[in-house]
């Protein structure tokens, strides 16, 4: 796969922070950093070899390079026709594209093939790295907040809202169809208009051996048997479970609770890879290669010291990990890279046939947590056609902060920086509830309204909250259950 997995280091016409390089950025951030760009330089950025070329003006139109966009200042860059980014430049100076939108966006721009160009300004000074400004679409509109804002809760409402990472209490806990200490109920689930969720068997790292696996596979079938059993109706509410993506948007339709089973830890696996069926059996749709400790399968982002663990073990991927991604293709089931090393999500993208995604996690640029997704690994869901799924846990979204620091504006500027950076068909929401995920006003299920009304402050219309709460993973999910054989 030409582009997924791209080196560091760049190397250019005179010195920059690659970090600092990105398609179309709007020229006022440059001149907030240190000085005045006096003559915008435009740069081609072969995203294959991340080998930046200086052109000027002059040469540009004489190369006639395809999707190259030149302006000359800061306020053309919110003009109309761009890419995730500054959405282009100035309509003056615009190198003509044959087409434009998501589509061609991602064909132009998203693609890392070799020889492809994109758009970068490059100050010739090493810059702060900060949340890029929102697109044009998606700024802060006050017209658009009077005439949304009391929409927002029916909008919320008629959408299907899917919330792609919540654990059970195991043991069971507390009745599901009661609203009791759970976050996750269904009693929330309906006060707070969340239509779906994946309910996942979370299964704890010990130490690898092959009855500790043996109990964790037993756990996990426990687990998803208990999930299961949660498609029933009681206490006035009916919920069901989905396992397909044509299901969770027909249950929706039919004003019942959408329950989606999955698997967190491929510790539960070891090296039997027949496990994996048994879970598909029971209609798990993805399964989160490592949680805190590296497994047979990979390693994680946050290795166990009181296991034993290395830094790194398997370098990314092991070779039974490299074949588990195949079986999970070709049983249908999603490759989900939370909580795995840089190295094995990149690898894990390279490897698998269908797109993958990040269940919960957030930001790196905003939040520097080993959990937490890097720019380049933003680009990666993006070049593979994935989802990063933006999660409520506290310390994901503001350094070391408590859960009362920190509230949907918060989780919000995750959500922007995600869709500027890799565009709007690779964001989605999860608040790993009953898992560690909560904050201020996003504390169970029953406050889930409040994440749309301040998205939609923020400008998002109709179109994009359907994509951010649950369209982008369906998505995912069609893809992948058209591929498996």
């Amino acid at each position: 796969m030409q582009g997924v997995r791209r080196g560091l280091e760049a190397q250019a016409v005179r010195p920059f922070d690659k970090d600092d390089v990105r398609e179309g950025v709007a020229p006022a951030e440059f001149r907030q950093s240190s000085g005045a760009i006096e003559a915008p330089e435009v740069v081609v950025v072969n995203r294959a070899s991340d080998c930046v070329v200086g052109l000027d003006e002059g040469e540009a139109r004489a190369r006639d390079v395809q999707g190259l966009v030149v302006g000359r200042g800061a306020e053309e860059c919110a003009g109309e026709g761009g890419f995730a980014g500054a959405q282009g430049a100035g309509k003056q100076d615009r190198v003509p594209r044959p087409d434009r939108g998501s589509d061609a966006d991602r064909e132009a721009f998203g693609g890392g093939e070799v020889g492809q160009a994109h758009l970068a300004r490059v100050p010739p000074w090493p810059m702060r790295r900060k949340p890029l400004p929102l697109p044009a679409k998606f700024r802060d509109n006050p017209r658009m907040n009077d005439a949304l804002a009391p929409d927002a809760l029916a909008l919320h409402r008629a959408l299907v809202t899917l919330d792609t990472h919540i654990d059970i209490p195991w043991p069971p806990g507390p009745e599901p169809f009661r609203d009791g200490p759970r976050r996750v109920d269904m009693v929330k689930m309906v006060q707070g208009g969340m239509s779906a969720g994946c309910f996942v068997a979370y299964v704890p790292q010990a130490t690898r051996t092959p009855a500790n696996e043996d109990a964790a596979f037993a756990r996990a079938i426990a687990m998803l048997d208990h999930i299961n059993a949660m498609g029933r109706t009681e206490n006035g509410i009916t919920a069901r479970v989905t396992t397909s993506a044509d299901a969770v948007q027909a249950a929706k339709r039919e004003g019942v609770l959408a329950i989606v089973p999955c698997v967190e830890n491929g510790f539960a696996v070891g090296t039997d890879l027949s496990r994996l069926a048994e879970f598909r059996a029971r209609g798990a749709r993805y399964l989160t290669l490592t949680h805190n400790g590296h497994n047979a399968l990979a390693d994680s982002c946050n290795p166990r010291r009181d296991l034993g663990d290395r830094e790194t073990e398997h370098g990314g991927l092991s070779p039974v990990g490299t074949q588990a991604i195949a079986e999970l293709n070709r049983l249908g089931i999603i490759v989900d890279v939370a909580h795995t090393s840089r190295d094995t999500m990149a690898q894990a993208a390279e490897a698998s046939r269908t797109p993958i995604v990040s269940t919960h996690s957030c930001v790196s640029a905003l939040c520097d947590h080993s959990r937490n997704m890097t720019d380049w690994q933003l680009d990666i869901i993006r070049d593979v056609k994935g989802v990063i799924q933006i999660t409520a846990v506290s310390a994901f979204l503001k350094p070391n902060a408590k859960p009362d620091d920190v509230t949907s504006a918060d989780f919000a500027d995750h959500v922007d920086y995600a869709v500027n950076r890799i565009g709007i068909d690779h964001v989605g929401i999860s608040s790993d509830f009953d898992g560690g995920g909560w904050f201020r006003d996003w504390k169970n299920a029953g406050d889930t309204a409040n994440i749309t009304v301040e998205l939609v402050r923020r400008g998002y219309d109709r179109g994009a909250m359907e994509k951010l709460w649950g369209g982008n993973f369906l998505r995912v999910m069609r893809v992948v259950e058209e591929a498996a054989e």
